[in-house]
């Protein structure tokens, strides 16, 4: 299985809570903790460091799990830095795109079909 099995919410984010969240979340869908065969999460030391990690807790009671990073973080940081090397302001294009489609409804009209060739939820959020 690859996938969110489970969210969790919980104040407590020592390694051993979040071990045993989800060691609990594993056990309630039913998966067995020798079919784990990787580790994906930050590189918060608190995830991934050598000492008294989630990882290195998962480490001592399963043989060898794969350190994986998240990929929610690789896309930001590739985000992040790529934005940095863009010529044109980001914030002033999408301020003048906001300026042109939120003052008319036919403007409205027209991004709606836009979007609705694509497929999406439609939302409308200007005041």
């Amino acid at each position: 299985m690859t996938g969110i099995i489970d969210l969790i919410e919980d104040a407590d984010e020592s390694a051993a809570n979040i071990y045993e969240n989800l060691k609990a979340a594993i056990k309630k869908a039913g998966l067995h903790l020798e079919g784990l065969t990787s580790i994906g999460a930050d590189n918060a030391n608190v995830n991934m460091g050598n000492n008294h990690s989630v990882y290195s807790l998962f480490h001592d009671e399963i043989e060898n799990p794969i350190k994986e990073n998240c990929y929610c973080h690789v896309l930001h940081n590739g985000v992040k830095w790529g934005h940095q090397l863009l010529t044109g302001d980001i914030e002033k294009f999408l301020m003048m795109a906001y300026a042109h489609f939120s003052r008319s409804a036919k403007r409205i009209d027209e991004l709606k079909s836009y979007y609705e060739f694509y497929e999406p939820d439609f939302h409308v959020s200007f005041p």
